[in-house]
């Protein structure tokens, strides 16, 4: 595989940069990193080890940022609000979350930045405003460079499901891909990161956090799509198949391809 993606970045023949790339990899795909100056920290990196010791000193000082979806309005949750001038600013640590979620579902708030002065504290503050439920999902590649994809109310989407008690993020990921899809076989290549967004049950409103793997597999069976979880279709799509499903998906999903351009290839 190539990874092509801006969150993670492999050059040949420099391991230090592969290094420390794993070292950030469990940031979600979305947490652009960025200096005190607004500047990416990738491209303070460069085949010097100098260089690479340099980015990870300033790693320490940088700000985070994550998108929390409520259909396809993301709600900001940073501690650097320079970058958003005409977003509304809210306090994570003070704000009734659910209030600002009824205000986007009603169409009267489309731009909200909640902020945290602290890095430390700043995902421990999300994930107190609503219950928590931890999922784990994966993109699958097969030996074509097929892409697999499930429909399910309406949309295209990429399997995923709720992790069970104890169980591990990985392990969830493949146990709700060979559930929901019959693919079997699967090898995680990569940790793609992770989504956040709100939807509804009965009990209430909740914040699901889903953890994404990138994998492939040489499964050639039949795709069952798990029809008592609302699917409909299981499909391998071809790269613009895909590419043209990410235009009817959900926007946390999206997220995770770089411009909607599949740019990952099975070597």
């Amino acid at each position: 595989f190539t990874w092509a993606s801006g969150w993670k970045l492999r050059i040949a023949g420099c391991e230090s940069v592969t290094r420390l790339s794993q070292y950030i990899g469990d940031f979600h795909p979305l947490a652009h990193v960025n200096g005190s100056c607004g500047c990416n920290f990738i491209a303070l990196i460069c085949s010097s080890n100098s260089a690479v010791l340099t980015a990870i000193s300033l790693f320490i000082t940088m700000t985070q940022m994550y998108k929390v979806f409520v259909k396809d309005v993301a709600i900001i949750v940073t501690s650097n609000k320079d970058p958003y001038p005409d977003y509304e600013v809210l306090s994570l640590k003070d704000v009734d979350l659910l209030k600002v979620i009824k205000k986007i579902e009603k169409g009267k708030l489309k731009k909200v930045l909640l902020f945290s002065k602290s890095n430390k504290k700043l995902l421990k503050r999300l994930h107190s405003k609503l219950p928590l439920v931890k999922a784990g999902g994966g993109l699958v590649m097969n030996k074509n460079n097929d892409y697999l994809f499930i429909h399910r109310n309406g949309k295209w989407d990429l399997p995923k499901g709720k992790a069970n008690p104890f169980e591990g993020m990985k392990k969830t990921a493949k146990r709700e891909i060979v559930e929901e899809t019959g693919a079997k076989k699967l090898q995680i290549i990569e940790k793609l990161g992770r989504t956040y967004h709100v939807f509804n049950r009965k009990n209430g409103v909740k914040l699901k956090l889903t953890h994404w793997y990138l994998m492939e597999t040489d499964f050639e069976g039949s795709l069952k799509p798990q029809e008592e979880e609302g699917i409909d279709i299981a499909v391998w799509l071809k790269k613009e198949e895909a590419e043209a499903a990410l235009n009817s998906s959900y926007s946390n999903i999206k997220e995770l391809f770089p411009n909607q351009t599949l740019d990952f290839k099975r070597s």
